[in-house]
């Protein structure tokens, strides 16, 4: 039984260790637009809007953070969501990147919902992602 126990204790100390190094390295991003409970308005005028991420991992001896994939998110009327990938690629994240997203790829009956992105990144070899705060879109086309 002592042994068991010993074994147990050991997993979960390295998980947490495994964690906590992963939770580290996926620090230093931060969306900075949209902010949770933004209105962004969608008209004939303005059909794009972008988001801005921040980036505080400027040690120069450190690699850079690659960002891989953005998708759009927001909730059916099912209450299940519906991603939407509106870039994928690989590009360094600077201290301030913005990405411009296209408003008129967003469904007609998808609007006006609540959004949010999902963000993926990729630091020292380790997949990252993030998401920005829930943000209204709404329409007067």
């Amino acid at each position: 039984m002592l042994m068991r126990t010993t074994s147990i204790t050991f997993l979960l100390t390295w998980l947490a260790t495994v964690f906590a190094q992963q939770q580290q390295q996926c620090q230093g991003i931060e969306v900075l637009y949209p902010k949770a409970d933004a209105i962004i308005a969608q008209t004939k005028e303005q059909a794009s809007t972008y988001l801005i991420l921040g980036n505080t991992n400027v040690d120069d001896n450190s690699s850079k953070p690659t960002l891989t994939k953005i998708s759009l998110l927001h909730l059916d009327d099912k209450n299940q969501e519906v991603i939407q990938d509106v870039w994928t690629g690989q590009d360094e994240i600077l201290r301030v990147s913005a990405i411009q997203q296209d408003l008129q790829k967003i469904g007609p009956g998808d609007v006006p919902n609540t959004f949010w992105f999902r963000i993926f990144t990729q630091l020292n070899g380790s997949q990252c992602q993030y998401e920005s705060g829930k943000f209204k879109i709404t329409t007067d086309i």
